[in-house]
């Protein structure tokens, strides 16, 4: 009996070839998340998508987990370097952040989305995007319209992220910016810093590698 093959976009991270006729493969897709594949077969080790190309896959679903069965690339190009380090950050922070036992589809959906943004050059708005939907799908984000005391969000306040609410304080993010994520089209610009301190307090002393080489980009 065959195995059904099941259809969905994904994008390969990391591969390595195990011989002349084998490789391992690590891909990203809306369906699965993050998995490992060997992929079989002289031609199809030797001619391996770019990293972050955006693929169509045919995938079956086997006790070992899923395999790789085709794949054909429905876009033109892949990710430019800063724009896969962008892509490699958004990945680590949601595996460094969501429970790995729990399929995220919201997450998953959010983060095919923004690896498609990245390949059109709109790195700002996939990034802030991203990194909402994730802070929304662990409840790291405080209410942006009280503070811890029961008093409205100012905008000429500052304000830091204490067990898991906004206390006025100096440095910190400004009530502005926090009153700014009500707003329907706020600048993902604006919204760094608040990103930022957010998944700083997320992280609670955990720290993620692409941020570092990022920073040195």
């Amino acid at each position: 009996m065959g195995r059904t093959l099941n259809s969905t976009h994904g994008y390969l991270l990391l591969s390595r070839r195990l011989g002349e006729k084998s490789a391992w493969t690590l891909w990203f897709s809306e369906r699965y998340g993050i998995f490992g594949s060997r992929v079989q077969g002289a031609g199809r080790a030797a001619v391996l998508p770019q990293f972050f190309q955006c693929c169509e896959l045919q995938c079956a679903e086997t006790s070992n987990g899923v395999l790789v069965n085709q794949w054909l690339a429905v876009s033109s190009h892949a990710l430019g370097v800063q724009e896969s380090l962008l892509g490699f950050y958004l990945l680590e922070l949601s595996r460094v952040l969501l429970p790995q036992q729990v399929a995220v589809v919201d997450v998953y959906s959010a983060l095919e989305s923004s690896l498609h943004s990245l390949a059109q050059k709109e790195g700002a708005d996939a990034v802030r995007a991203f990194e909402l939907q994730v802070l929304l799908s662990i409840d790291a984000l405080p209410d942006p319209t009280w503070d811890a005391n029961g008093n409205a969000i100012e905008a000429h306040h500052h304000y830091q992220i204490a067990e898991g609410q906004w206390y006025p304080a100096q440095p910190g993010v400004s009530g502005a910016d926090i009153i700014a994520l009500t707003e329907a089209n706020v600048s993902p610009q604006r919204l760094s810093k608040l990103c930022k301190l957010c998944i700083d307090h997320a992280l609670a002393g955990r720290t993620l590698k692409t941020r570092s080489v990022l920073a040195q980009w």
